[in-house]
C-alpha cells in the first residue's frame, strides 16, 4: 500500500524551532505525498505558546492555525492543558488516520483513548530518552511511571531511538521487553543530501561543536581547556561552536587562556541544511559527554550530535558514555576519549597526525552515517509497520 493511500496524525510536545524526529518524518511524508496532521504542542520554551495544528493533503499544506489557548508554563499545568485539548478539540483533526505517532505518554493517552473510540487505527509510542528519575515529586512521578508503563503494553507499536531506552526500564522493572512491541527508530541525518552535488571542500583542523553550550550531559566548557592543550603543540586550530544559547562564560573564559582568536561562536544555523554543509566543511565533530553526572540520560540516548556529525562526514572524539560510542571506534569513524582536555587533545593529534589515517576516519564517517540517512530510517520503518515501501 502506498503512503497516498495513508493518513498520519502526529501529537508532539516540541522546542519550538528545533527539528527533531518528527519534523523529520513530517518531511518524509510531505515528499511521499501522504496526508497528514501535525499537532504541535508547546514545550520547554516557546515563543508563540500555542498549540498548532498543520494540515497537508497529498504533501501539500493547506492549512495552519494556532489554538485559543496559548501558555506553556508551569509545565505540568501545560501538560494537562494539551491532554484535555486533544479530547475536546483534537479528535476532530486526527479522526479517520490510519497510523498516530504519540510523542510522550500523555499523547500516548490521548491516542489510546481514541483508538478506543475507534476514531483512530493504530498508533505508535515514541519514546525519545529515559532518565531513572524524571520528576523530583513522588506522585508525579509515580503517574509518569504508570501511564509509561500503560502505553507501551497498549500502543500497537513502540517507536525506540535505542534499545538502552526500554532496558533501561526493564532493568528498574517498568515493563518487560517482551511485553513490548518495539521498533528501533534511531535519530537520523540528511547525508543522502549534502553531499549530492559532489564532495564539500574541508579544513581538517577546524573541530567543531553543535549543540546546547550549556547543556549538562555535554560539557562544551571542557572544550576550552581541550584547546589549551592544542596550542601548546599547534597554533593551526580553531574550535568552532555552533547553536544557541548563552556563550559569554565560554568567551570569557577563552579570553583568559589567551584563545580567543581560537575559539569561534557562530551562533545559530536555522535552516537544517545550511547547518550540515557547513558542518561538512569542518574536520573533526567533538561529543565531551560527562561521564561524572549522575544519571546522564545520555547513557540510554541516541544523540543527533553525532549522527548529524557522521552525516556530515566527520571524525568523532567522544566519551564512553552514549551506546553508540563503541560503534564509532569499531568501525573506525572516531575515537573514544577519557573525560579529560588532556586526552581529547591527545586522540585529535594521533587523528591529525597521518593523513592517510584522517582520511580513512572520515570516510568511514560517512560510511557509517549513510545508514541513519532518514529516508532509509522511515523506509524500514514504515515496511515494519505495513504502510508500504
Amino acid at each position: 500500500m502506498g503512503l497516498k493511500n495513508v493518513k498520519f496524525a502526529f501529537l508532539s510536545h516540541e522546542v519550538e524551532g528545533a527539528t527533531g524526529f518528527p519534523e523529520n518524518f513530517a518531511v518524509y511524508l510531505h515528499k511521499s505525498g501522504a496526508d497528514l496532521v501535525y499537532i504541535k504542542f508547546p514545550f520547554f520554551h516557546s515563543y508563540s505558546k500555542s498549540i498548532w495544528v498543520e494540515k497537508w493533503k497529498a504533501g501539500n499544506l493547506i492549512s495552519r492555525k494556532r489554538s485559543v489557548f496559548r501558555f506553556y508554563q508551569p509545565q505540568l499545568l501545560s501538560f494537562a492543558k494539551d491532554f484535555a485539548w486533544t479530547l475536546i478539540f483534537g479528535w476532530w483533526h486526527v479522526a479517520g488516520a490510519d497510523f498516530v505517532l504519540a510523542t510522550n505518554n500523555l499523547n500516548g493517552l490521548a491516542a489510546l483513548i481514541l483508538r478506543k473510540l475507534g476514531l483512530v487505527k493504530s498508533f505508535s509510542y515514541l519514546v525519545v530518552d529515559y532518565s531513572p528519575t524524571r520528576f523530583t515529586i513522588g506522585p508525579v512521578e509515580k503517574l509518569y511511571v504508570f501511564l509509561d508503563r500503560l502505553i507501551a503494553r497498549r500502543a500497537d507499536s513502540v517507536w525506540t531511538m535505542s534499545l538502552a531506552m526500554l532496558e533501561g526500564r526493564e532493568k528498574d522493572g517498568r515493563f518487560k521487553l517482551s511485553e513490548v512491541n518495539y521498533r528501533i527508530a534511531p535519530m537520523g541525518n540528511n547525508s543522502h543530501i549534502t553531499f549530492q552535488h559532489g564532495e564539500i571542500p574541508f579544513r581538517k583542523t577546524d573541530l567543531v561543536f553543535v549543540g546546547n553550550p550549556n547543556a549538562k550531559n555535554v560539557r562544551a566548557d571542557l572544550l576550552l581547556d581541550v584547546a589549551a592543550r592544542l596550542a601548546e603543540k599547534t597554533d593551526d586550530f580553531r574550535i568552532i561552536f555552533v547553536g544557541p544559547g548563552q556563550t559569554d562564560h565560554l568567551r570569557e573564559r577563552a579570553h583568559q587562556l589567551g584563545l580567543q582568536e581560537k575559539v569561534i561562536f557562530k551562533g545559530s544555523i536555522p535552516d537544517t541544511l545550511d547547518l550540515e554543509k557547513f558542518m561538512a566543511g569542518c574536520g573533526v565533530g567533538l561529543a565531551p559527554y560527562d561521564p561524572t553526572l549522575e544519571d546522564n540520560f545520555s547513557k540510554f540516548a541516541d544523540p543527533s550530535k553525532i549522527k548529524v556529525y557522521l552525516g556530515c562526514s566527520l571524525p568523532i572524539i567522544t566519551t564512553d558514555v552514549p551506546p553508540i560510542a563503541k560503534e564509532l571506534a569499531e568501525k573506525g569513524a572516531g575515537a573514544i576519549a577519557a573525560f579529560t582536555p588532556e586526552d581529547f587533545a591527545l586522540k585529535i593529534l594521533e587523528l591529525w597526525r597521518d593523513d592517510q589515517v584522517y582520511v580513512k576516519t572520515r570516510q568511514a564517517a560517512l560510511q557509517l552515517g549513510q545508514e541513519f540517512a532518514w529516508p532509509k530510517i522511515f523506509d524500514r520503518l514504515m515496511r515494519e509497520e505495513g504502510l508500504g515501501r
